[in-house]
C-alpha cells in the first residue's frame, strides 16, 4: 500500500473526503502526496463536514483509521496520527460538549489522542469518558 492507496481507503467513506483528496492530488501533481500533509487535510475535512457524516460513515472511517494505525512498518500509522488525528483534535472545540466524532475513535486513535492532549496540555471534552464508555464495544 502506498500513500495514495491509504488516502483512497479513507476517502472512500464520504464524498467530502473524496472531493478533498482529488483536489489535493490535482494540486500536488505530478509530485507524490506528502503523507502527513494530505492526512491533515482529510482530518480537517472530517470535522468541517461533520454534520454531513452519518454514524455508519464514521464507524467505517475510524475502522479504516485503526487498520492504518496498526500497520507494523509505521509508515501510515505516523501519518494518520500526526496528520489525520492531530488535525481533527486541532479543529475540535474545547469549550463545548464532546464532539460526536470522538465517540467513533477506536482504541489506537483514542490512546494517541489522549497522549496528544497530555502532551499539549489540552483536555478534549469527552475523550477520557469515551475511553471508558466505548472500549468494549469498539475493540471487540
Amino acid at each position: 500500500m502506498d500513500i495514495n492507496e491509504a488516502c483512497e481507503l479513507l476517502a472512500s467513506t464520504h464524498p467530502s473526503l473524496k472531493t478533498r483528496l482529488k483536489k489535493e492530488q490535482e494540486y500536488w501533481a505530478p509530485d507524490e502526496l506528502l503523507a502527513t500533509v494530505i492526512m491533515g487535510d482529510l482530518g480537517e475535512t472530517v470535522v468541517l463536514n461533520s454534520d454531513n457524516f452519518s454514524d455508519e460513515q464514521y464507524r467505517e472511517l475510524f475502522a479504516k483509521v485503526e487498520k492504518l494505525l496498526s500497520i507494523e512498518d509505521g509508515k501510515f500509522g505516523d501519518a494518520v496520527a500526526t496528520g489525520f488525528l492531530e488535525a481533527i483534535m486541532h479543529r475540535l472545540p474545547t469549550d463545548k460538549p464532546p464532539h460526536r466524532v470522538i465517540s467513533f475513535f477506536g482504541k489506537e486513535a483514542r490512546e494517541y489522542c489522549i497522549a496528544w492532549d497530555e502532551f499539549t496540555g489540552v483536555t478534549t471534552p469527552g475523550l477520557q469518558s469515551i475511553k471508558s464508555m466505548k472500549s468494549d464495544s469498539i475493540d471487540s
